[in-house]
Order: structure tokens, then sequence, then C-alpha cells
């Protein structure tokens, strides 16, 4: 998983909606119907804007796109590849996602469960294909969450779970000292009452009841630098 540029054209893509910044100028966020429309909007902008010489972005990718999920150590996996060939495997039912999928796996001590993020294969391609239709190339892709909670663990080391609220989704991880053991995904976004009453179910079910919590809220119109971080009771 490539890491995003904090310079230089970036995009946020969901389903719903997306975002994009090129440069130093504010955040724009567009309504998206489907991914290829979301995709098509950040190219469109990318390649009518006079300031921008090389149409390339970096692609923050909605939680409802890339989810987190723990993969169990599997005695006698030889190399990443068969892990991830596993974790690939184990990705759709780990996160509702209709498969089949690709996987990042996170680094992690042998014998120990480790952090995966999966992306349907077909949404990968989507995005690939409708940028390179317009001569576009991302030149990263990362879940935004993955941000959110790096930001939130350089504030709060201590943290053992957090909630990241985006427009489409709710990602929670749990851990401790910043390897996680627990996964879950909410996508797409219910009601607000739906959404709590699933938060609740998950935070039993997890048993996530105790411990040092903060939740990550990013709104639609916000830069995403701005999310509003507060405490998760």
């Amino acid at each position: 998983m490539s890491s995003v540029p904090s310079e230089g054209a970036q995009a946020y893509v969901g389903q719903r909606c997306v975002a994009w910044r090129f440069g130093a100028q504010p955040w724009q966020w567009q309504q998206a119907d489907g991914l290829e429309a979301a995709v098509a909007a950040v190219a469109a902008a990318l390649k009518a804007d006079p300031a921008v010489r090389k149409p390339r972005v970096a692609l923050w990718l909605a939680g409802a796109l890339a989810r987190p999920f723990i993969v169990p150590p599997v005695p006698g996996l030889r190399s990443w590849t068969e892990a991830r060939r596993l974790a690939a495997a184990l990705a759709p039912d780990e996160t509702g996602l209709a498969g089949p999928c690709e996987v990042w796996l996170d680094a992690a001590p042998p014998g120990q469960a480790v952090l995966g993020v999966a992306i349907e294969t077909a949404a990968r391609e989507t995005i690939e294909r409708v940028l390179a239709a317009q001569g576009v190339r991302a030149t990263a892709m990362q879940p935004w969450w993955t941000a959110a909670i790096a930001r939130a663990l350089d504030e709060r080391a201590a943290l053992s779970r957090i909630v990241v609220a985006e427009p489409e989704s709710l990602v929670v991880l749990a851990g401790r000292d910043a390897v996680f053991s627990a996964a879950a995904t909410c996508a797409p976004l219910p009601s607000p009452e739906r959404a709590a009453a699933w938060l609740q179910r998950t935070v039993l079910s997890l048993g996530l009841a105790e411990g040092d919590g903060l939740r990550v809220a990013l709104s639609s119109g916000a830069g995403l630098t701005d999310a509003v971080m507060e405490p998760w009771a």
C-alpha cells in the first residue's frame, strides 16, 4: 500500500461522494452516483484545471471501499504471497464485500494476527480504467481511515479502540500499542439510529466496552485533515 503525499493532487473517492484538492486549493466535494461517476468527476476536474501540468492524483479510498479485517495466524504459511492469498479468500466473508478481493497486509511478528485491508478487485479495476480513459494516473491508493487512525495515535498513543465515521461508513478498530486485534465496518451507512445500534452491537460482540476510545469524524465539505476527534465513551 503506497503512501499518499501531503502535496499535489489528492482525491477522496467513495461510491456516493467524492472530493478533491489540487495543490493548496480548498477541498471540493460533490455527490456521486456510484464509484465510476466519482472517479470520472475527479479526472474531469483534474484535466480542466489549468494549474495542473501532469494529470496525476493520489487517492484516499472511503471506508466503504477499503475495509479492514483481522487475518488470523495460520501455521505452515511460507511466504507473504501465501498469506495474501489466504487473506483474499477470507476477505469477502470478513468484510461484507462482494469479492473477489485484493488485500494489503500490515507486517506482524510471526505467529500473530495481522491487520488486512480489502478492496474488491472490480472496484480497483474501475478506478484504474476510468482514470486511464482520461489520461490520468493514480500515484497512490490508501484508505482514508488509516490516516485518521495514525493521527489519533499520534495524539493519544494509549488508545485501545477507535471508530472512524465517514460520510459512507463506520470503521471500528481495537487493539493495544497500535497492534489491532479486532475490526469491523458498517457500510453503506444507514440512518443515524441504525448506525448507533450497529456500533453498540459491535462494541459488545467484539468486547470493546472498556478502554480508552476515540471517535474521528469526517464530514462532507470538510478538509481531510479537519476531521473532528472526540472521546468515544
